[in-house]
């Protein structure tokens, strides 16, 4: 009785990534998941959006670099003030 259990037994560990395999490396399954979940991820391309995303990113550009200039014109002027007052 449990040398039939154990034959059962074996034939399922056997059996069983066989079948897994079987069923998975079916290219035509994998093509059709892949491409359909890589398009919803990243959809094409819309030449609007990018542009739009483009000129999003010049103008934070611009923005950031006015910041950087002013904050640096505050510290020349900080530094000039301190010069001034450590020579008088």
């Amino acid at each position: 009785m449990s040398s039939h259990s154990a034959k059962t037994k074996m034939s399922l560990y056997v059996m069983f990534p066989v079948a897994t395999f079987y069923f998975f490396n079916k290219p035509e399954l994998f093509e059709e998941y892949v491409t359909g979940r890589v398009r919803q991820l990243y959809p094409p391309e819309d030449k609007m959006q990018k542009r739009e995303l483009q000129k999003l990113k010049e103008k934070m550009q611009v923005k950031y670099e006015a910041k950087v200039v002013k904050e640096n014109e505050a510290q020349r002027q900080l530094f000039e003030a301190k010069r001034k007052l450590a020579q008088s």
